[in-house]
């Protein structure tokens, strides 16, 4: 378990190292970006290892990826030193938040490294074309990265999570099957950690009784996104001991559930019965599905194990969740005065929310659009009516948002 363990540290540092910034990005919300952090720093240090990279400057290596780690680190210290006062003050005044924070972090992704362990094969489904991708930008000393399966080519997909799982990989030094299987425990980790910030800070806001009060509600919100899934297992198990009649489980309509059995254990017992799960929307006629729609849940893409972008996403649309709250709840206009004002937090918001078409393409414009939304209603309380500045605001922060998260991205695009 020491690939665990170096892992969790590396992943513990490079978070130490962007709290000072996400602290101050986020200084709207109640818990100041605590529990953003930790995502940040992934996609800061991603994004420069990948720039770089493309501009042939720095080569695929991990002493390149120490070295930004590095130079991250002093320019981390830096603005610490600049706001120290400020910034201990709110660590020493949220030692419970910090410690429910990095206990969830920790058991999280303890937990779903212990069952990657007792299925760590990489095969069937997407598997193989996720580990291919992975091995291919392991084995690129610039990018874009090699294609697996055509040689000279380049990757043609969205492969920045896996461009985020492979240079972890390098930094740890682990085998690639290893950071595979520890990739999805730590995307796991990471969305029970966003959606436990969400939640968190929400209760907190809007519920001034204390702190525990939106600890519990964080940590319930967690579980449920994680684990929970959709409640179709609550159907197998009625299905596996034989509850319902046939006419029941043929208006129900899920595809493998139209005749009911008896399982010989309490559990459901037939081969990948977990798999409906996904597929709970259907219409069957005769016995042939015409609508087979897929609805993964967070709960079965991790207990399916692909490494796929939208799995990868998750924690990253999530901290886009934690901008589109921050935003709300700021006091300060936005549009051509943001960018004068704050040009680096602008950059942040920009670069944080525009990975999201790097890591799962149709992302990008949903969290582009919650973010407009997110800054109307902030302009229009801040002005006190629906007035012509509310819609100038709005309409600027939303081009200047959108082409940034393309010009940033620009290499990917083009």
């Amino acid at each position: 378990m020491a690939e665990v363990a170096l892992w969790w540290l590396a992943v513990e540092l490079l978070g130490l190292v962007a709290l000072p910034a996400a602290l101050l990005l986020f200084r709207n919300l109640p818990d100041k970006g605590y529990v953003f952090s930790k995502p940040l720093a992934i996609v800061v240090l991603a994004y420069l290892s990948w720039l770089l990279g493309m501009l042939h400057v720095l080569p695929n290596t991990r002493w390149s990826i120490v070295l930004l780690a590095a130079v991250l680190a002093i320019l981390s210290g830096g603005l610490f030193w600049r706001h120290r006062g400020q910034m201990a003050a709110f660590l020493k005044q949220n030692l419970g938040l910090i410690v429910a924070t990095e206990g969830l972090f920790a058991f999280a992704f303890v937990l779903w490294a212990a069952v990657r362990a007792y299925t760590p094969e990489i095969a069937g489904t997407e598997k193989p074309m996720d580990f291919a991708f992975l091995n291919g930008i392991l084995r690129s000393r610039y990018f874009p990265p090699n294609d697996p399966w055509l040689s000279g080519h380049s990757i043609s997909y969205y492969y920045f999570g896996h461009l985020m799982m492979a240079m972890l990989t390098k930094l740890t030094g682990v085998l690639p099957a290893v950071g595979y299987n520890l990739g999805l425990a730590l995307v796991f980790a990471l969305t029970a950690l966003g959606a436990f910030g969400v939640v968190y800070n929400l209760v907190r806001h809007f519920d001034k009784r204390g702190a525990g009060r939106a600890i519990g509600f964080g940590l319930v919100a967690a579980g449920l996104v994680v684990l929970a899934g959709n409640l179709e297992g609550v159907l197998e198990l009625a299905y596996a001991h034989g509850v319902g009649s046939q006419g029941f489980w043929q208006w129900l309509g899920i595809k493998g559930l139209e005749h009911p059995y008896h399982s010989v254990h309490w559990y459901p017992t037939d081969y990948w019965w977990w798999w409906r799960s996904s597929r709970v929307i259907d219409t069957v006629s005769n016995g042939v599905s015409l609508d087979y729609t897929i609805q993964e849940t967070p709960s079965f893409s991790f207990l399916l194990g692909d490494l796929h972008p939208h799995v990868m996403a998750l924690p990253f649309v999530l901290m886009a969740l934690g901008f589109c709250l921050n935003t709300y709840l700021s006091d300060s206009p936005l549009g051509l005065t943001w960018l004068k004002r704050s040009p680096l937090h602008y950059l942040a918001v920009v670069l944080s929310i525009g990975a999201l078409g790097f890591l799962n393409s149709w992302d990008l414009p949903t969290y582009l659009l919650l973010f407009v939304i997110a800054v109307f209603f902030a302009s229009y309380f801040r002005n006190g009516e629906l007035n012509g500045a509310v819609f100038k605001e709005v309409i600027i922060t939303a081009v200047l948002l959108g082409l940034g998260a393309v010009i940033l991205y620009l290499p990917f695009y083009g």
